[in-house]
């Protein structure tokens, strides 16, 4: 009874990781969003002790360089902005990628859970469905389903022996 007891944890698990992945999917496009928006706007910080010309001495020091300090600051902190976007872009196919695979997972148990019967996978989800992959105490299902312990003991060892047979 372990392999489909596992099997239905699993099950849950992958549901409840799906949506703190889709939750992360959009904290990374909002990041995405915000840092080309910044780019958008030249939106950075540069130092103000960087200037084009010095005004303070008597004389302006000339530099073979065609681009002026503040010119240099501007481009680093722009390729800066640049990187962070492709990383977070990176992130987000992972996620994306990572969705993906936790569904397909999800969807082959759906499959062996759909040929249970609605008052079934309610009393599974009730069980393992919970809050961090907890166990909920058939007392507590009873309690929610208005029928004795016994009953849903019961109906848990058969549904958990019918998908032992089913995985065969």
């Amino acid at each position: 009874m372990h392999k489909a007891q596992k099997m239905v944890q699993a099950y849950y698990d992958y549901e409840s990781r799906e949506r703190l992945l889709e939750e992360k999917l959009i904290r990374v496009e909002r990041k995405i969003e915000a840092i080309r928006k910044d780019i958008k706007t030249c939106n950075v910080d540069l130092d103000t002790d960087v200037s084009s010309i010095d005004y303070s001495k008597p004389y302006i020091q000339g530099s073979n360089s065609s681009s002026s300090p503040i010119e240099k600051q501007l481009i680093c902190e722009m390729d800066k902005l640049i990187r962070r976007l492709e990383l977070a872009i990176r992130e987000k196919y992972k996620i994306k990628a990572k969705i993906i695979n936790n569904k397909e997972k999800r969807d082959n148990i759906e499959i062996i859970l759909n040929t249970l019967s609605e008052d079934e996978r309610e009393l599974l989800k009730r069980r393992y469905g919970g809050f961090r992959g907890e166990i909920r105490p058939y007392e507590h299902i009873a309690a929610d389903m208005f029928c004795s312990t016994a009953t849903i003991f019961n109906k848990h060892r058969r549904i958990m022996q019918y998908l032992e047979n089913y995985c065969k």
